[in-house]
């Protein structure tokens, strides 16, 4: 028996029309389904939400039913979902569109008020570079690209300005002496 993939994942967001915008335009997801939408479908019961497809993966965005069920769990309004910067969701995009979709995010996401935090390099031996940014409902979320040689992937790390971090600001500095102490290359 094995596991072939990821079916989808959900989130409680506060607007599903809103989220769904978002992940269309931001993501160029290709919108799915929409259930709860109808008086018939309300009076039934039914939460309102949309899947979308994200490349292989659906996203499905439920309506919370309580607005303001986020502050009640006593969050912090500026992260909704109570979560450090560890806990992120990334899509991955084939490297010769990295640089595509960091211009592209640039542009987008000031729409949504957010910034495209990157790109930056993990460090640690990784061959990513990503670029970091929040949706309207404050999920952390990722665009990775993942260079298939150390060499390829230096290259372009350079050309970014060798910048290395996570999500949410997190800076850091990783020098190739680092790099070889501690995982025995650069």
């Amino acid at each position: 028996m094995e596991i072939n993939g990821l079916a989808h994942f959900g989130l409680e967001v506060s607007d599903a029309e809103r989220a769904a915008k978002f992940f269309t335009e931001v993501f160029r997801a290709k919108e799915l389904k929409r259930l709860g939408f109808s008086e018939e479908e309300l009076k039934k019961g039914r939460t309102r939400h949309v899947m979308v497809g994200v490349g292989n993966v659906v996203v499905a965005l439920f309506e919370s039913r309580e607005r303001g069920k986020m502050e009640a769990r006593g969050v912090a309004p500026d992260n909704p979902q109570g979560w450090s910067s560890w806990r992120h969701f990334a899509f991955k995009v084939p490297v010769e569109e990295f640089d595509g979709w960091v211009k592209y995010l640039r542009q987008v996401l000031p729409k949504y008020g957010e910034t495209a935090d990157g790109p930056k390099a993990h460090g640690g031996g990784s061959n990513g570079l990503s670029v970091y940014f929040d949706d309207p409902d404050g999920y952390h979320l990722e665009v990775v690209a993942y260079y298939p040689t150390r060499e390829a992937f230096k290259e372009a790390h350079a050309e970014y300005g060798r910048i290395f971090g996570g999500a949410k600001g997190e800076n850091y500095s990783w020098t190739d002496e680092e790099e070889k102490k501690h995982y025995g290359r650069v």
